[in-house]
Formats: C-alpha cells, sequence, structure tokens
C-alpha cells in the first residue's frame, strides 16, 4: 500500500482560500501515512494539525530528499483536542518528488496550505 496523496490548498496573496481538511486515524504512518504535493517553486508549506481524540499522541513530518533532510524527521507530540501549526520548510522536508510525507499516531484532521 502506498501513501495517500492529499491536494494542497493554494493561497493567492491578500485574498482568502477555504481550506480542505482531512480526517486521519491514528496509525497512518509509513506506508499507509500522507503526502502532500507541494508546488516545486514554493519554499514553505503551512500545516493545520488537530488531534480530534483525548490521548496526547506523535504527528511527524518525514525528513525529504536534499541536503537539509540531514537534520531528520520533525517529531512532536499533540495533546488531546490541541491543534497546532507548522511552518515546514521545503528544503528539509520536501521530497525529490515535491511531496511532503506525514504520519499520525493520534485520530485528527489536518489542512495544507501554500503560497501561489
Amino acid at each position: 500500500m502506498s501513501r495517500t496523496e492529499v491536494a494542497v490548498n493554494n493561497a493567492v496573496q491578500n485574498t482568502g482560500c477555504i481550506l480542505t481538511v482531512t480526517e486521519v486515524a491514528s496509525g497512518t504512518t509509513g506506508t499507509n501515512g500522507y503526502s502532500v504535493k507541494t508546488l516545486e517553486r514554493a519554499q514553505d508549506l503551512l500545516l493545520v494539525v488537530k488531534n480530534t481524540g483525548s490521548a496526547t499522541g506523535p504527528f511527524t513530518i518525514k525528513a525529504g530528499g536534499y541536503e537539509s533532510a540531514s537534520i531528520g524527521d520533525l517529531t512532536e507530540n499533540i495533546g488531546g483536542g490541541v491543534t497546532k501549526s507548522y511552518k515546514v520548510d521545503g528544503a528539509r522536508f520536501r521530497q525529490t518528488d515535491a511531496m511532503v510525507d506525514l504520519d499520525f499516531g493520534i485520530t485528527g484532521t489536518f489542512a495544507a496550505v501554500q503560497s501561489v
């Protein structure tokens, strides 16, 4: 099974965008995780992640395919009912196919936004 590809929300400068939110189940990791397709020219990506469960659990942004990826994955525990945002550095987390891979150890939702 391969990762589930999720579309990114494109925000145009000085305008709003309607967010498409993706629901995730705990344990969607590895090849069962999610991938967000970014624009090649996009430097950063904004992720908004909400843990809709009551238990604290891990959320991971996987290291990418470029030199800054040597820093490694970013894993953070998110408490139950907590919403967090992440400004994702493309140089560290973007794969060579422009995907950003995400793993979830929580039940919740997420949305991805990039500036176009």
